[in-house]
């Protein structure tokens, strides 16, 4: 971008010969940051400098409306840093000086966040897996932390003889020196060893599906491969013992992902057939995730698969419980908020949260995703309310039409955020960007 006065070359000039990296009118629509100093080990902006020159200081509604806009970014993060045309032109050396050390310390500063963030991050990491590990009950040799979520899904289509065969084959592994975590959900039966999931270590797993009416085992070997390494058959009766030994062969490294246990089939599979094992894991995690996100606004107990997770699913809790108060109390259903709070799960309710109707007692898993969608949305709408009092216009007109409208564009992700519907004019005034960083937060946690 070109700077908008020599002044801002001049000091852009002055950065770059101290070594440091910097960008010239940063931002979109019409709003923009001066100069914005890079950190010299990434491409994180670390301080921002606005050059102000003699107007500045006559026009009221100029420095009003910088006010605001350095509150708001320093409140998302940003250090401000402003210099005037007449200091650097007459004091030109000392101001050099005192830019650079300022710069020095905002890099400073930074890394010193960053650490205190990272280290955060693993002590409630630590805490979260800790309080997870002790909520899960332990049944002797069979871990069923997950089974508790989703017991019976797979289990519930097999045939009794089916059903022999991997109950042969969880007995024969129980017998080993291994603790394996058996996992009964929708469309699998997997498994991983407990050593692997405490310790975090990403692996061997392996998992039974049923195409049709055959059960196929799949045994993963390199845990970042979106495929099997090896798949075959299994379900005839008495192979269920030679499937054990053959995965615990694997487990002590004595086995090969080249052969297959004796009696058992390789499976050579249609194109249209083979389903890409990548995709449907991430179907699956995303079911999962709305699966916890249902059951929470059930108000039944959950386990979440790590902290963050854990932090957004009660977001949208709050979200949801908000939305619906606020209903119910105009419906007269609750006398108030604290009413609400107390009895929400005694009263038998039907809510409406913008399209999406629900009891408590009653959220499937399909609702609870369009429920994430519009919690988003809101979130989108959280960071366009700010740039209301920058620009000092109305930017929202109709809360509900504009909540719709995000909410298909987010969930489609065909349409652009110009076709949303409930915004005035002024909402070209909002960068992209930051409606992207919003977006790319909540939807890049679901795959």
């Amino acid at each position: 971008a070109e700077a908008d006065s020599a002044f801002e070359v001049d000091v852009a000039d002055a950065i770059r010969e101290a070594g440091y990296d910097v960008d010239l009118q940063v931002g979109c629509s019409g709003y923009h940051i001066d100069l914005a100093v890079k950190h010299p080990k990434n491409n994180d902006y670390v301080l921002a400098i606005e050059c102000d020159g003699r107007t500045y200081h006559s026009s009221k509604n100029a420095r009003d409306r910088d006010r605001l806009r350095q509150e708001v970014l320093e409140r998302l993060g940003w250090s401000f840093y402003r210099i005037w045309s007449t200091d650097w032109f007459i004091n030109n050396q000392n101001e050099k000086q005192s830019l650079i050390a300022r710069i020095e310390k905002a890099i400073k500063e930074y890394d010193v966040k960053a650490k205190e963030i990272e280290e955060k991050n693993r002590i409630l990491a630590e805490e979260r897996a800790k309080e997870q590990f002790a909520n899960i009950k332990v049944n002797e040799r069979n871990n069923l932390s997950d089974e508790s979520e989703e017991k019976g899904r797979f289990t519930d289509n097999l045939s009794a003889e089916e059903l022999k065969y991997i109950e042969d084959f969880n007995a024969e592994l129980k017998k080993s020196n291994y603790e394996f975590i058996f996992s009964n959900r929708e469309y699998i039966y997997a498994y991983l060893l407990k050593s692997d999931r405490d310790s975090g270590k990403r692996g061997k797993w392996f998992w039974i599906i049923k195409r049709g009416n055959t059960l196929i085992f799949k045994i993963k070997n390199d845990p970042d491969d979106s495929h099997a390494s090896k798949e075959f058959r299994i379900g005839k009766p008495g192979g269920a013992i030679k499937l054990a030994q053959y995965v615990i062969d694997i487990c002590d490294n004595k086995g090969k992902l080249q052969t297959i246990p004796s009696g058992h089939k390789s499976v050579t599979l249609d194109d249209d057939d083979d389903e890409d094992d990548e995709n449907f894991e991430a179907r699956q995690k995303n079911e999962n995730f709305y699966f916890r996100i249902a059951r929470a606004i059930q108000g039944r107990r959950i386990y979440c698969k790590n902290f963050e997770e854990s932090k957004i699913i009660n977001e949208v809790l709050e979200f949801v419980m908000n939305e619906i108060s606020h209903d119910a109390v105009s419906k007269k259903v609750f006398k108030n908020r604290e009413d609400f709070n107390q009895n929400k799960y005694q009263r038998h309710f039907t809510y409406s949260l913008f399209n999406v109707s629900f009891s408590l007692g009653n959220v499937s898993t399909a609702k609870a995703e369009e429920i994430y969608y519009y919690f988003i949305a809101s979130k989108i709408l959280e960071a366009i309310k700010p740039y209301e009092k920058i620009f000092n216009k109305q930017i929202v007109s109709d809360y509900i039409k504009a909540m719709n409208s995000f909410q298909r564009i987010i969930r489609l992700k065909t349409e652009t955020y110009s076709s949303a519907e409930g915004l005035t004019s002024s909402f070209s005034l909002v960068p992209d960007t930051v409606l992207d960083d919003v977006r790319e937060k909540y939807t890049g946690f679901i795959l």
